[in-house]
């Protein structure tokens, strides 16, 4: 998820506020959006529609370099 969308999403979760630059029609969207996600330990999910319980963790864009790498480093350990 973009940076900005996330920040957005959960300001609007955990205080009931939007940014100051949104028009309306934006907030309107964002609060439509948030009828799909919760927070949960200061992190952002979405709700699986198809399995409830399931949770799923909302990533930053800009964190999924940085896990895939992580991810990779733990598989290469594991091969050898």
């Amino acid at each position: 998820m973009e940076f900005e969308t996330y920040h957005q999403l959960f300001r609007y979760l955990t205080q009931l506020t939007y940014p100051p630059n949104l028009t309306s029609s934006q907030q309107l969207a964002i609060q439509k959006q948030a009828q799909h996600y919760f927070i949960q330990n200061q992190q952002l999910y979405r709700r699986n529609r198809k399995q409830s319980a399931q949770l799923l963790l909302i990533v930053k864009s800009k964190e999924v370099e940085r896990i895939l790498h992580n991810i990779y480093n733990e598989i290469f350990r594991m091969t050898f």
